[in-house]
């Protein structure tokens, strides 16, 4: 660690590796010393900022030569397990993206071996730093109780994005990649605990081997319920394809992804969402109008903002 940061391994490029990576190139605290991918060196959309960090290929090898404070991993979900264990192995801290691993054995291995090496673990639950999420959460807890909570985020993919999203049904299915954070939201916004869980679901394409669309219903303690509902697919309808509503005994709070403003009855709330570039806003109205909005534009999903904030949390790790 020089002059207090924290000497970062960034494992994985991708989408959300090349945003992290730009937020340890932005904020104080953070020095990346290596962009670890087997094919890094073919790449050709590396951001310019990151053109002059060191390159590798092999985990291991990297592991040894920059002898990094913190690991974050952002590879595929049947790979965190392993390189989780190889980076408490090493002493490391590690960041990785979520889900922690693809089977609860693995998980909780690798919380226990965080218990034992004394390191920090952190996962990229990024909703729960994300401005927006954190307002729609705060005043859904104030709709009463038993909570209704419908939630889904199916994607109509063709082309390229077809194609990564089979790669990534080699590791999970759309319920549970996502599923992760809107049922985390769900326990955000109720406080209490799932009692019982149901899920279903079914395989719409020849070209992969798990369901590609489900839907999962929570019951919890406290009596509210919710249903999460994700599908990938060419031909997937994107009719109400990014619903978020919440419905409580004092009021609704509905968030949905309508390009165009629609009435709201009074005491709601809102998230409004737009694609492929979402602008999110957060709006309430009751008996007594309360003028407050708040806006976040950015060029990439999450937004940058919520990946700095996401890493800030990764930098009270020391």
């Amino acid at each position: 660690m020089q002059n207090g940061a924290l000497k970062v391994l960034v494992l994985g490029v991708g989408n959300m590796g090349r945003s992290h990576a730009l937020a340890y190139h932005t904020i104080d605290g953070f020095e990346i010393v290596g962009l670890c991918s087997p094919s890094i060196h073919g790449r050709n959309d590396l951001p310019g900022e990151l053109s002059d960090y060191p390159k590798y290929t092999d985990f291991d090898a990297a592991l040894i030569e920059t002898k990094p404070d913190v690991v974050s991993v952002n590879t595929y979900p049947d790979t965190h397990a392993d390189f989780c264990r190889k980076a408490f192995g090493t002493g490391c801290h590690v960041f990785t993206e979520k889900p922690l691993a693809t089977t609860v054995a693995d998980a909780q291995e690798i919380v226990d071996m965080a218990k034992a090496a004394g390191k920090k673990l952190v996962i990229g639950y990024i909703l729960r730093v994300h401005p927006a999420w954190v307002e729609f959460i705060e005043r859904a807890r104030g709709l009463g109780k038993p909570l209704v909570m419908r939630m889904n985020l199916n994607q109509q993919s063709s082309g390229e994005p077809w194609t990564w999203h089979r790669n990534l049904m080699q590791s999970l299915t759309p319920i549970v990649d996502c599923g992760v954070h809107y049922v985390d939201v769900m326990c955000q916004m109720t406080g209490a605990k799932p009692v019982k869980v149901h899920g279903m679901g079914a395989k719409l394409s020849d070209e992969i081997k798990v369901q590609n669309y489900g839907h999962l219903h929570v019951e919890f303690d406290d009596g509210s319920v919710g249903w999460y509902e994700a599908g990938w697919e060419p031909m997937m309808s994107e009719t109400a394809f990014f619903v978020k509503d919440v419905v409580g005994p004092r009021a609704r709070s509905p968030s949905s992804c309508r390009r165009k403003a629609r009435s709201m009855p009074r005491r709601t709330i809102s998230i409004r969402m737009s694609k492929p570039t979402p602008s999110c806003a957060i709006r309430a109205r009751s008996t007594r109008t309360i003028n407050s909005c708040m806006r976040m534009s950015g060029s990439t999903w999450p937004t940058n903002r919520a990946i700095r904030n996401c890493a800030t949390v990764s930098r009270n790790i020391s």
